[in-house]
């Protein structure tokens, strides 16, 4: 089960730590290594208190996060949900091409133990409208780099 917090980004650091940590934590605790996290616009100073965050089998971040850096973090636990944000999937050509690229290169820098644990995915989804074309290029070039 995955808990997507549509509005855990929206508060401040010490609001989030205070406010929602705790149920959160609570939460793990109650269904251990069984449920994943994933904010929306989650930001670092959220996470800076890993006590709740290594509880979750799963952390998803959005393509805000310099995600080689959260794949590398030396106390990292569990699966790391990466994300491209879906709204990428509207450019076209190579304005579209250059934003996959630019999400793909430093992951694909990593080694393979570093990448290790890694589900690409996209945000809260595809969005409506988004060109197909482009959603099947995504699921093939990550297939092609990552296999």
């Amino acid at each position: 089960v995955m808990i997507l917090d549509t509005a855990g980004g929206e508060l401040p650091p010490a609001m989030f730590r205070r406010l929602a940590a705790p149920h959160l934590a609570a939460l793990a605790d109650a269904f251990p290594g069984r449920l994943g996290y994933y904010a929306k616009a989650s930001h670092p100073a959220q996470f800076a208190d890993e006590t709740w965050l290594s509880k979750w089998a799963v952390v998803g971040y959005d393509s805000r996060w310099d995600l080689a850096s959260v794949l590398k973090a030396p106390r990292r636990t569990g699966l790391v949900q990466g994300n491209l944000d879906p709204a990428f999937l509207f450019n076209e050509g190579a304005a579209f091409t250059r934003s996959l690229d630019e999400f793909l290169t430093p992951i694909a820098a990593l080694s393979p133990a570093e990448r290790r644990g890694w589900i690409c995915g996209l945000g809260h989804g595809i969005l409506p409208g988004t060109p197909e074309r482009n959603v099947k290029t995504f699921v093939e070039t990550v297939r092609e780099r990552f296999q």
